[in-house]
């Protein structure tokens, strides 16, 4: 790119030149990822349009920030882990698999045909959102410090109480030129709680 408009060479532009030989020696870029800091900085370029202000900007808006902080830490429930879900649907028993079924059955107390059950696509919990799909940390092997992984199948509401099924995932091993772990499925389903997937690392992880 830089020899197609060599007069042109902006920031981004030199930036983007490096990526490649970054993506190589250090696997996928992911800490160039700036989206929270872009976001923290949106707050405070719409304030400082907002006030309209300029003789002590950086004063201006540091108080405004710290009297804006000191508002929502006096609120009651701003540290409360308030459940949040999308999606929801009623399911069918005889509409999930037998391995399903029986898994629920040995686990669930008081389960049969008249349980009603509900599916949702992602839960927020404990200000953590859980989506199906998402890859999250099991246990860490203390000998060698290899984690193993556990991949969310479904997001079930039974009785008032979340029900998360996980397949559990074998690790072959670290790639270094990718930078992650190779995975392979082990087709075997356990039975977690929210607090169990993100009792580790408090975030989802995606697969390829």
């Amino acid at each position: 790119m830089v020899h197609i408009i060599p007069n042109l060479v902006t920031p981004k532009v030199h930036f983007i030149t490096d990526y490649a030989k970054q993506i190589e020696m250090n696997g996928p870029p992911i800490r160039h990822w700036c989206m929270r800091f872009e976001s923290k900085h949106r707050y405070f370029k719409q304030l400082a349009t907002k006030s309209n202000n300029f003789k002590n900007i950086i004063f201006s808006l540091s108080k405004r920030h710290q009297l804006h902080q000191c508002f929502l830490f006096s609120s009651w429930n701003y540290f409360q882990a308030n459940e949040q879900f999308s999606s929801p649907k009623q399911v069918k028993l005889n509409g999930l698999s037998a391995a399903v079924r029986q898994l629920l059955h040995d686990n669930i107390e008081d389960f049969d045909y008249a349980t009603h059950i509900s599916e949702c696509q992602q839960l927020a919990y404990d200000h953590v959102k859980i989506m199906k799909g998402s890859v999250f940390v099991d246990t860490i092997s203390h000998e060698e410090e290899v984690p193993s992984f556990m991949q969310l199948a479904f997001i079930f509401k039974i009785n008032n109480k979340w029900v998360l099924i996980v397949e559990q995932l074998q690790t072959i091993g670290f790639v270094e030129t990718l930078w992650s772990f190779e995975l392979e499925r082990t087709r075997i389903l356990l039975i977690k709680k929210p607090n169990d997937l993100i009792l580790i690392s408090p975030k989802g992880y995606d697969i390829y």
